[in-house]
């Protein structure tokens, strides 16, 4: 305990130092880390889980040595190692990713020892030993990822609203919108059934903009602020946005979901009634991915504070 602790301390110094040198990279690389360790549990909705086992700090350095803080980096840089093994340090690693790494992954191993401790602590006044005491003294290497590690992973723990379901306008930006005249009609897969729905520059839409997500959907003529969801974005994906007279354009990270919908490769452009309208959802638009990024800055700092509090607790147990 008290090595790992010390270990731990050594590596969020070192994490919290980047994040002041370079904030905006070591955000990136801490996010990354952070989705590429975390995976949604496949019997909870909106739980991430990391199952310590996977991780190895490598083939040639094995654990004693990484608590003890005995890394050779550019020995292990330059080592073979099999390419199916989920490893701590890999080829293409700088030394701020190593660190960064090495600090995630040191915080998973403290998190479930303090849980095992928790579990120990409550169960020493437990009489003779059964086979549900030896279950319960089991050291489980499963951590389940906290509001802090979600929040600075920016992972997904809600839905977005289906395709082709209804939302309501009322209390929400929104803003008229079409696609733009020289883009070609696009086809919209609704649900499982294959439902599709033809959308040309001629089809009244509407942008809604939420604090976690946008949406566009198309405009309808018989119900009063209702619309039906033709593509869902979650806000903390869209990496720029930028006006070009009545039109916006955004670009974002999106995956096969987005096969039938408004984003292609990556880009969504819609056009708008004026410049000002336009210029209008870019700023709405603006103003939720800012403060996005701040909370980002000050959730990674505090993953860092929260690494250092584990660090105290494995010294002092």
């Amino acid at each position: 305990f008290s090595t790992l602790g010390s270990a731990l301390r050594t590596f969020a110094l070192k994490g919290r130092e980047h994040l002041e040198l370079d904030n905006e990279n070591a955000r990136a690389i801490i996010m990354e880390e952070i989705r590429l360790r975390y995976a949604q549990d496949k019997e909870q909705e909106g739980i991430f889980t990391c199952d310590i086992d996977l991780y190895k700090p490598s083939s040639s350095l094995n654990n004693s040595m990484l608590l003890l803080c005995g890394l050779d980096l550019q020995q292990q840089r330059h080592s073979c190692r099999p390419s199916n093994d989920l490893q701590l340090f890999d080829d293409t690693d700088t030394d701020k990713r190593s660190d960064l790494r090495a600090a995630l992954f040191l915080r998973s191993i403290a998190s479930c020892s303090r849980e095992f401790h928790r579990r120990f602590v409550h169960s020493s006044k437990a009489a003779g030993r059964t086979p549900m005491f030896d279950e319960l003294l089991s050291f489980n290497t499963t951590e389940v990822a906290d509001e802090l590690t979600v929040a600075v992973g920016q992972l997904q723990t809600t839905r977005l609203q289906e395709l082709g379901t209804e939302i309501d306008l009322r209390g929400r930006n929104n803003y008229l919108c079409s696609l733009p005249k020289r883009q070609r009609k696009i086809e919209i897969v609704l649900d499982a059934e294959g439902t599709r729905f033809l959308v040309t520059d001629r089809t009244d839409l509407v942008l809604v903009i939420d604090p976690a997500e946008l949406y566009i959907a198309r405009v309808n003529a018989t119900k009063q602020n209702r619309c039906r969801v033709l593509t869902a974005v979650m806000i903390q994906s869209i990496i720029a946005c930028a006006t070009e007279s009545d039109t916006l354009h955004i670009v974002c990270e999106c995956g096969d979901e987005h096969k039938w919908s408004f984003v292609i490769s990556g880009r969504l452009s819609l056009r708008f009634p004026t410049a000002a309208a336009a210029a209008s959802a870019k700023e709405t638009l603006d103003k939720h991915l800012a403060a996005l990024h701040r909370l980002s800055s000050l959730d990674a700092m505090h993953i860092f504070d929260q690494m250092l509090e584990l660090s105290d607790f494995h010294s002092s147990a």
